[in-house]
């Protein structure tokens, strides 16, 4: 009895016959893996505590250790016990517990949302013992685990978070390649090994035998598990008497038949990569071939010989033209058949066949060289000429090349069988014609040249003006067409610009146009038709005279008059005549039936002849930011009725002498699809028939 009023005294007992108990606000808590309101992801709680009587005393204790009691593990009566659930770092639920007193607070905690990954996901190793590590990426618990005994994890077995995986690998005394894996956390890492090398050695290493032959054997040393078999080659005397297969070490048992060959022969048994050599002696043997030397004729054939001797033998050929047609393996006398192929060069050739231990000469005489060409002449203009000869002649038939001409070259001078020649002939500056020779391989090539008389020639009346083609005076800076024959190149050459990107060059595939021997720019070249621009040197003179080089060779001189303008309209079929090159000035479409200018509109009216400009004119220079306008007074009439010219002058980006007119439309004309259309420069008109269409 004492003892129970001690302990009531002390307040650890109700008053006598009276019960503690306690009920919790609230019994149970569900909380998640992490509480991210926490720099440590924990949970911290709070449990109410209401006792029946004042004097229970309620002691609160954890039984687990990832829940820690705050706050409240001791007290009396009603209260209050403060509570922290640390953050669950594995992918599975748990449940603990806290005792307040008599009652029980139970605490859920849901699995982590656990994600693993590696840096790597295996490994390939030599057979040699290794280390490696792999990193894993995770916020939960891991821990690393073989699941094969030759990989061992000797360091970061296990961890949270992200960490580093050591992993060793034992070496592979397998020759067979393995594989094993080790799980971290989800993740499988796999290990991929070689097997230890299988190098085999063969003891001894070959062996000379006497021509009786005999028997032997050989050690044969490699690791456990590697697989060989024996195979002799060489000759069909050696035999395998044995096992002819092993794995790791062996021997090898092995006979060698007589040699009845007068040489002395070499075979072999490979084991596993390794050459087990075996030299056998030749046997005594005497041949005799009959006849001594044979001669074949150039173009080939069969032939014969006959072998006396006791021993066996088989023939063979040291060169690839002889051929065996006589059985491989003989055993005492007889006889080699053979084929020899034709000889196509004109070189003499030997080769040997071999029967024993002697051999048969076989000669052959070359054919003989006879020489072709094609073609055997060539006849050329006057501008000159290129070419090729073709040369027919059998292997090895050496040949020269070589001109009785410094105006005809050849190349190669020398060669070998059949090929071919380049020939060039040069421009005759003569007027008269001229014949020359190429000597080649003793045939004669004849070339006929014509002479400059009737090689570069400008036609009558041949120079038009190239916008209007209209045969009359020539200004500066226009452009014109010139006409003739053997003025150019067959095939037509376009404009090349200068080096600077500035202007047009003046000569164009070794054609130039000359006024005054002032070379002009060029446009186009052909040899019937050239397209060039006269030079603005010519200002000012009342002629000039007019002269086409091509190659060196000058055509005959034209006398041109020159006129301060002349005036000429593109049209757009290049005739001169009919609808004009017009533009639209606002979205730069063609004027045409179809699509006519409109009263008012501006347009763009394209044509060359306008004379001198200001500033001077460059022969070729293309028009940049400083445009030339004409010296010379622009007016334009469409229908009859002035147009108001708001621009006369160099065509931007396009080249001095090409003309631009910007010109309104006058409200006043009367459309149609062939309105008359005249530009007038300084008194001169432009060609009649040019026309525009109006709306």
């Amino acid at each position: 009895m004492l003892y129970f009023l001690l302990l009531a005294a002390l307040g650890a007992l109700p008053v006598w016959g009276q019960t503690c108990s306690f009920v919790l606000s609230p019994p149970v808590v569900n909380v998640q893996a992490a509480n991210a309101a926490t720099t440590d992801g924990s949970t911290p709680g709070t449990v109410r505590v209401d006792a029946s009587l004042s004097s229970c005393v309620r002691p609160a204790t954890s039984n687990a250790s990832w829940i820690t009691v705050t706050f409240g593990n001791t007290g009396t009566g009603d209260g209050s016990v403060g509570y922290t659930v640390a953050r669950n770092r594995t992918p599975s639920s748990r449940t603990g517990t806290i005792t307040i007193g008599n009652a029980v607070f139970t605490v859920n905690q849901a699995a982590a949302s656990c994600n693993y990954a590696l840096d790597s996901t295996g490994f390939s190793a030599g057979f040699a013992k290794v280390t490696g590590t792999v990193r894993i990426t995770t916020t939960c618990v891991w821990e690393a685990v073989s699941n094969v005994p030759w990989i061992t994890i000797p360091t970061g077995s296990a961890g949270v978070g992200n960490g580093t995986v050591t992993f060793s690998v034992a070496e592979n005394s397998s020759p067979t390649l393995r594989t094993g894996t080790f799980t971290v956390g989800t993740q499988t890492f796999t290990v991929t090994q070689e097997g230890v090398p299988c190098n085999f050695k063969l003891t001894p290493a070959s062996v000379s035998l006497p021509t009786a032959g005999g028997a032997g054997s050989f050690n044969v040393s490699a690791v456990e598990g590697c697989a060989w078999q024996a195979v002799p080659s060489g000759f069909a005397g050696i035999a395998i008497t044995g096992t002819a297969t092993g794995s790791g070490g062996g021997t090898v048992a092995y006979t060698v038949a007589a040699n009845t060959f007068g040489l002395p022969r070499t075979g072999s048994i490979t084991v596993g990569g390794q050459v087990f050599v075996i030299n056998q002696a030749a046997a005594d043997c005497a041949f005799s071939l009959v006849p001594g030397t044979i001669a074949v004729p150039p173009g080939g054939g069969q032939g014969s010989f006959t072998v006396s001797t006791a021993c066996s033998w088989a023939p063979s050929s040291n060169v690839p033209w002889l051929t065996i047609t006589s059985g491989s393996t003989v055993t005492g006398n007889g006889t080699v058949t053979f084929t020899a192929a034709a000889n196509t060069t004109s070189e003499p050739r030997a080769g040997a066949i071999a029967a024993g231990t002697s051999t048969m000469l076989v000669t052959q005489a070359g054919v003989s060289c006879n020489y072709g060409i094609a073609p055997t002449s060539v006849t050329a203009t006057s501008a000159g000429a290129t070419g090729t000869i073709a040369v027919t002649a059998a292997d090895g038939c050496s040949w020269t090349a070589s001109s009785n001409a410094a105006w005809i070259g050849v190349l190669p001078t020398t060669g070998s069988g059949a090929g071919q020649v380049s020939y060039t002939v040069a421009a005759n500056p003569g007027a008269a014609p001229r014949t020359g020779a190429l000597t080649i391989a003793g045939q004669a090539f004849t070339v006929n040249q014509a002479g400059s008389g009737t090689g570069v020639r400008i036609s009558s009346a041949g120079v038009a003006n190239a916008a209007s083609y209209a045969a009359a005076a020539v200004a500066p800076g226009q452009i014109i067409t010139i006409f003739g024959t053997g003025i150019g190149p067959p095939s037509i050459a376009t404009l090349q610009l200068t080096p600077d990107g500035l202007s047009i060059a003046k000569t164009l595939t070794g054609t130039r146009v000359l006024f005054d021997g002032v070379p002009a720019p060029l446009i186009f070249v052909l040899d019937s038709q050239i397209s060039a621009i006269v030079p603005y040197a010519v200002a000012g003179n009342g002629s000039t005279q007019l002269q086409v080089e091509f190659n060196g060779v000058r055509s005959n001189v034209v006398n041109l008059e020159v006129a301060p303008a002349a005036p000429g309209l593109f049209t757009l079929d290049l005739s001169g005549k009919g609808a004009a090159a017009v533009l639209n000035a606002s979205d730069f479409t063609g004027i045409s039936a179809s699509n006519p200018a409109a009263r008012g509109s501006v347009i763009l009216i394209y044509g060359t002849g306008e004379g001198q400009t200001n500033p001077p004119g460059v022969d070729g220079r293309l028009t940049t930011t400083d445009l030339p306008s004409p010296v010379q007074k622009v007016t334009v009439t469409i229908g009859g009725i002035d147009a108001k010219v708001l621009y006369a002058g160099g065509a931007p980006g396009l080249v001095a002498g090409l003309l631009q007119i910007n010109v309104e439309v006058p409200v006043g004309v009367t459309p149609g699809s062939a309105v008359p259309l005249i530009v007038r420069v300084a008194g001169f008109e432009s060609q009649p028939g040019t026309t525009l269409a109006v709306k």
